[in-house]
């Protein structure tokens, strides 16, 4: 049978907690920055084209995506 004996200080033990909680800070803070860059690039919904009527900063990026996707139905629009 092998026994290994670990002695343990308090300076053993604080850089052991040390980098315990450096490795839990980080994983959280990874999975922060994931959630906020996933969730601010998400277009929510489809514009029609005959639904656009003024740009506003909250509709941009649904409309962009629109028109993106269908160049068709802009082609030669006015508004």
């Amino acid at each position: 049978m092998f026994v290994y004996n670990v002695k343990l200080n308090s300076k053993s033990i604080l850089k052991i907690l040390l980098v315990v909680m450096a490795l839990i800070i980080t994983f959280f803070f990874m999975f922060s920055i994931y959630k906020i860059v996933s969730e601010s690039f998400k277009v929510k919904d489809q514009v029609n084209c005959s639904d656009v009527s003024v740009l506003t900063p909250e509709n941009y990026t649904n409309i962009l995506k629109s028109v993106h996707d269908n160049p068709d139905d802009y082609y030669r629009k006015k508004n």
